[in-house]
């Protein structure tokens, strides 16, 4: 099997193993995740009577979430091929 020049690493075989998203990807959706969930407990808890400090914690998971979107907004716009990312 050879390996075409229009292969990218993802898809060169490695082992057997197809790397279906590069760390990055994987990091950027576990982070956005965390910041959600974190966002709408600190959102909601309170209002079921659950009393702690919340603003903190909100207003920090409020910033790591636009701070994974600048990420991925900028890999997406760098590194990535268009015709690999359009509809």
């Amino acid at each position: 099997m050879s390996v075409d020049a229009r292969t990218t690493a993802a898809e060169t075989p490695r082992s057997g193993l197809i790397e279906r998203h590069a760390w990055p990807d994987r990091a950027f959706h576990w982070i956005t995740a965390a910041a959600v969930l974190t966002l709408l407990a600190t959102a909601f808890l309170p209002i079921l009577g659950v009393e702690f400090g919340w603003v903190t914690i909100h207003w920090a998971a409020g910033w790591a979430l636009i701070a994974a979107l600048l990420f991925h907004i900028v890999r997406a716009l760098g590194w990535q091929r268009l015709g690999r990312i359009w509809i």
